[in-house]
């Protein structure tokens, strides 16, 4: 499921990379590795198994944010800053905050970024995050 298909619209024109959003019931339980691993899997990435970065809510709907608003490779403009914070937001909203955990393969800020492949693409980032029923994913692939 995509829960924002309204997001590959403002895309559309601005990104020729990859975003892959997705969410749905949560089909695993264990340990973080082992619930993103299984979720990532199933959807043709790449498991990490103990190299997940486990971040916390703001820092997760930070990543997301900055994913959606400038693109990986050349850091131009996708999407206005106000409209990708509110993706993210949304995004988030879809899990109950009390029972969230929230992983990425990397880090994305002010100083640069850096990353644990779980594509084949020169430039990713992404982004889990799971409650107790439900589990979701937003990957950005780009390349220069």
């Amino acid at each position: 499921m995509k829960p924002f298909p309204e997001l590959e619209a403002l895309l559309e024109d601005k990104f020729d990379g990859i975003v892959t959003m997705v969410f749905e019931p949560r089909a695993c339980d264990g340990k973080t590795w082992d619930v993103v691993d299984s979720f990532v899997s199933a959807h043709g990435f790449r498991p990490l198994h103990n190299r997940w970065n486990l971040i916390d809510e703001a820092t997760a709907i930070a990543m997301i944010s900055e994913m959606l608003h400038r693109s990986l490779a050349y850091r131009v403009e996708m999407m206005s800053e106000k409209t990708a914070a509110h993706c993210a937001e949304a995004f988030r909203e879809l899990f109950d905050r009390f029972s969230i955990t929230c992983v990425s393969n990397g880090y994305i800020n002010a100083d640069g970024m850096g990353w644990t492949p779980i594509t084949d693409s020169t430039f990713e980032m992404a982004v889990a995050i799971y409650d107790a029923n439900n589990i979701g994913m937003i990957c950005v692939e780009d390349e220069d």
